[in-house]
C-alpha cells in the first residue's frame, strides 16, 4: 500500500539556513519512497531560481502523485515549483503569484 508523505517550503527558496535550499529539498523529495503521495505545502515569496529548479525538476520527473497545497502564497520562483504539482490546491485566501523573470549582475 502507498504512504503519503508532506514536504514544506515555508520561506525564502535557497535560504540553507531553514534547509530551503536545492540541496536539502532535493534529498527530502528523493526520501520519499516511488509510488508514495507527495504533499507539497508552500508559503514562500520566491527566491533563488537556481536553487528552485531543481526541485520543480525533480518533483516533476517523481513517479506517484505530487499534490501542492498554497498555504499562504505562492510568488515568484515558489510559483513556479508549484506547476509541478499534478494537482495545485490554492483555497480562497491564498495568493499565487507568477511573473516573468528577471535578473540583475554587477561587478567588474
Amino acid at each position: 500500500m502507498a504512504g503519503k508523505a508532506t514536504i514544506r517550503i515555508y520561506g525564502v527558496i535557497g535560504d540553507w539556513w531553514e534547509g530551503l535550499d536545492a540541496a536539502t529539498l532535493v534529498a527530502a523529495i528523493n526520501d520519499v519512497p516511488e509510488g508514495d503521495e507527495l504533499h507539497v505545502r508552500i508559503n514562500s515569496g520566491g527566491g533563488f531560481v537556481f536553487d528552485g529548479l531543481p526541485v520543480y525538476n525533480v518533483l516533476k520527473e517523481r513517479p506517484g502523485p505530487v499534490i501542492v497545497h498554497i498555504d499562504g502564497l505562492a510568488a515568484s520562483m515558489a510559483s513556479a515549483i508549484a506547476m509541478a504539482g499534478d494537482r495545485v490546491i490554492v483555497p480562497e485566501n491564498a495568493l499565487l503569484m507568477i511573473h516573468n523573470p528577471w535578473n540583475g549582475v554587477i561587478g567588474n
